[in-house]
């Protein structure tokens, strides 16, 4: 594997470097992109705003990134002390989907963006684990129903109580006043799509 430090590019903002593989032949494999931690070689100005080692401020997007990976890493570490192991990200979009009833594979894939294969692998998945019921649909027996079990609802409610926990962690460390600031800019971006 040769690496190589970003140059102009998206890399160079994250003080990245790009790992380029080739096969035998010579022909490139890969290339895979090997983010360097965040805060590293970053310095504060004199109004707070932390830059680069290049003086650049760290773009919004790369912040956000940092402190949504956090809160969604923190999100599954508190439904596993909960008792609810191996509860990942994908899999709790497709639980909450169905938690106003019951919802065809191929509605969930279009509500999920994902294809119907991957949401029928997951809904039999998280069958087995006691999350979610599947049925045929009276209508169309080739129609496979995907309805909430009593684990799936029992997980929900301790998402909801996770999720609660973090915002009360972040009005914490940021202040009620700032809190406020943070929820409704983020707030507006999330309306403008």
């Amino acid at each position: 594997m040769k690496k190589i430090t970003a140059g102009q590019g998206f890399g160079a903002w994250l003080g990245s470097k790009i790992a380029v593989r080739h096969g035998p032949s010579g022909v490139l494999r890969s290339i895979e992109f090997m983010p360097q931690k965040v805060n590293q070689g970053v310095e504060k100005d004199n109004q707070g705003v932390k830059k680069d080692i290049q003086g650049v401020e760290q773009p919004l997007l790369s912040l956000l990134n940092v402190v949504t990976q956090r809160e969604r890493d923190a999100l599954v570490a508190g439904l596993e002390r909960r008792g609810f192991a191996g509860a990942a990200l994908p899999a709790l979009r497709l639980i909450g989907e169905v938690r106003t009833g019951a919802r065809s594979i191929q509605a969930l894939a279009d509500a999920t963006g994902t294809t119907k294969q991957f949401c029928g692998r997951e809904a039999q998945r998280l069958h087995k684990a006691g999350y979610l019921t599947l049925q045929p649909s009276p209508d169309d027996k080739r129609v496979t129903l995907v309805s909430l079990a009593s684990r799936g609802q029992k997980l929900l409610g301790a998402v909801a109580d996770v999720k609660s926990e973090l915002d009360k962690a972040i009005v914490k460390k940021l202040g009620a006043t700032d809190a406020k600031a943070f929820r409704r800019a983020l707030e507006r971006l999330a309306a403008e799509g």
